[in-house]
């Protein structure tokens, strides 16, 4: 069992400690638990955090939410930085990034862990700036074997 909210918590305090960045808020609900492996989740949303956190900048904002649709949980991380074009987002594969000095793994990285759970992992532009991701994963864990690969095509 995984206590999403505890999970998420986490992720913006170590990452606010070790890495200049956007504020990062969590939003409030009740807490959300799933099945899953804890680490291997926090190691996604930590990549979610950095990119949006160095997306946005020191003087903007990544807001954490999850809430619980049915038996899915749907956790997303939105910011206010520029976002990524359609151009970018369809050409997200591994080694490939639009960061100096980046290695191209973090976004990548986090779609494997998202679907190795059986869920999905969307991006989307946000109004007026930013990005929105949203990872859907089922509560009870992934209802059959992970399919091969798992990296965007």
């Amino acid at each position: 069992p995984v206590g999403v909210g505890r999970m998420l918590a986490r992720v913006p305090a170590r990452e606010s400690a070790t890495r200049p960045g956007a504020e990062v808020r969590l939003g409030t609900g009740p807490d959300v638990a799933l099945e899953g492996d804890e680490e291997l989740l926090e190691r996604a949303f930590e990549n979610l955090v950095r990119n949006a956190r160095e997306a946005a900048g020191a003087g903007g904002h990544v807001v954490l939410q999850a809430r619980r649709e049915g038996g899915e949980a749907m956790l997303t991380v939105a910011d206010d930085g520029p976002g990524l074009s359609p151009d970018e987002l369809d050409a997200l594969r591994p080694f490939r990034t639009t960061k100096p000095g980046g290695l191209g793994l973090g976004l990548p990285l986090a779609v494997k862990i998202v679907r190795l759970h059986g869920g999905e992992m969307t991006m989307e532009p946000r109004a007026p700036r930013g990005l929105l991701v949203t990872v859907h994963l089922p509560t009870g864990g992934p209802a059959q074997a992970p399919p091969a690969g798992g990296f965007p095509a």
